[in-house]
């Protein structure tokens, strides 16, 4: 579906195919576990809202075998997840 020439899709396919990430709504679990599993390696996610619900960081916390804050005062980090790909958080959400 394409709304004003943009196509309009789900997260769940999104997640398979994109490489940014940028969640506004303000709602609830928009980026969840089974989403970072799908997301290509090297997949930036953040959070530009007034709300930190968006994005599930306790899960991407508790499944990082490694992170790294690649800038201390900006909070962009490099967490490598268990399946060995690489997200890069740079804002917090959910449970950071």
């Amino acid at each position: 579906m394409y709304v004003a020439g943009f196509e309009v899709t789900t997260m769940d396919e999104a997640c398979q195919e994109g490489n940014i990430f940028v969640t506004t709504t303000g709602c609830e679990d928009i980026i969840q576990a089974h989403h970072f599993e799908s997301m290509k390696d090297d997949a930036i996610v953040c959070n530009i809202g007034h709300f930190d619900c968006e994005i599930d960081m306790s899960w991407l916390n508790a499944n990082a075998a490694e992170k790294i804050n690649i800038k201390p005062q900006v909070k962009p980090t490099e967490i490598t997840i268990i399946n060995s790909d690489i997200i890069y958080s740079l804002s917090s959400g959910k449970n950071s």
